[in-house]
């Protein structure tokens, strides 16, 4: 099969890297739940001030040495390599713009991921459907329901990979809820044996 997988909160956890961030530029701590998209507000984070909240995003998400140093979703990698080596083709499709989905191309060769593409879409510029049209994917698989509810009538298969600010999203007939990478790993095995 060819399986989509969102970069940020599926593979690597940004949410921690944020977390690390804030806490060694500003000397607050934050629990991890509190920095996943759609967590923080306008006002930021509690203890941080939404531009604080802002920079250490962008350590994240655009500069190197930080970005060299994302912290993979448990299992995330291994997984991913044992689907690869169970014949399926992996399509790493993110909402990062182009420019830092070089940084995601990069950590994803450094930790040797069998990758068939890494890409970035662009948070405002198409939705993930475009991609997914193209390379003609079976799954995808996103933190965010909403870029999930974009693939309807495109992808067969959604899964939403679930977080602590995703725990309360009714996935209803869009996706169906996977918990880490085994499950994931899991679920996909399980359409695999039913085709």
């Amino acid at each position: 099969m060819r399986i989509g997988l969102d970069f940020d909160g599926v593979i690597v956890d940004s949410a921690a890297m944020k977390a690390k961030q804030i806490k060694n530029r500003f000397g607050v701590v934050l629990p991890h739940a509190v920095l996943h998209r759609g967590s923080t507000t306008r006002g930021g984070a509690p203890g941080i001030s939404f531009r604080q909240y802002n920079e250490a995003k962008r350590d994240v998400y655009w500069r190197a040495p930080t970005a060299s140093e994302m912290i993979p979703v448990p299992g995330a990698i291994w997984y991913a390599q044992k689907l690869v080596n169970d014949g399926h083709s992996i399509f790493v499709i993110s909402s990062r713009s182009r420019r830092s989905a070089r940084f995601a191309r990069s950590w994803c060769k450094q930790k040797r991921l069998p990758l068939t593409l890494v890409m970035g879409v662009g948070m405002d510029r198409i939705d993930k459907s475009e991609a997914a049209r193209k390379y003609e994917l079976d799954v995808f698989v996103d933190n965010d329901l909403e870029k999930l509810l974009l693939l309807d009538g495109v992808v067969r298969h959604k899964f939403l990979f679930t977080w602590h600010n995703n725990l309360h999203d009714d996935v209803g007939g869009v996706a169906e809820r996977v918990f880490g990478s085994s499950g994931l790993y899991e679920a996909i095995r399980r359409i695999n044996e039913n085709t």
